[in-house]
């Protein structure tokens, strides 16, 4: 199946252009990027499902929910447990999207792609949370 590579990065999405950027303003700016994921996510797939293959983004909505939920609270007791969740989730997301650009034998710009997806969303998840590497 042929697969067009702009459809996969949604480049007409906002969030392609976080993506390009060096550093995003992680306070505001995480938000629209991690929407971003989740709509490159359901791309992917969706072409994935055309094959007849599963594939699975929980680690995804688990970021996301861990992120939602420490930006709601300043309980120490329960920040430290969103910060290790949140490692753990993200550092899953990373190999997903590496899983993904594995998946990808044709066309090194779109496997590229997700390498630099997982990368970054693994670097801006662990600088909104405040945990070092």
């Amino acid at each position: 199946m042929m697969v067009r590579t702009v459809d996969l990065m949604q480049v007409s999405h906002p969030g392609f252009q976080l993506l390009q950027s060096h550093n995003i303003n992680v306070e505001e700016e995480l938000p629209i990027f991690m929407e971003y994921c989740v709509i490159v996510c359901k791309r992917f797939k969706f072409y994935a499902n055309k094959n007849h293959e599963f594939v699975t983004m929980l680690s995804l909505t688990d970021v996301i929910g861990a992120l939602d939920e420490l930006s709601e609270t300043d309980d120490p007791s329960r920040v430290f447990p969103l910060r290790r969740e949140i490692k753990e989730s993200v550092t899953k997301f990373k190999e997903l999207c590496e899983d993904m650009a594995s998946c990808i034998t044709n066309e090194s710009v779109a496997a590229d792609f997700y390498i630099r997806l997982g990368h970054k969303t693994y670097n801006y998840c662990l600088e909104y949370a405040g945990v070092g590497e």
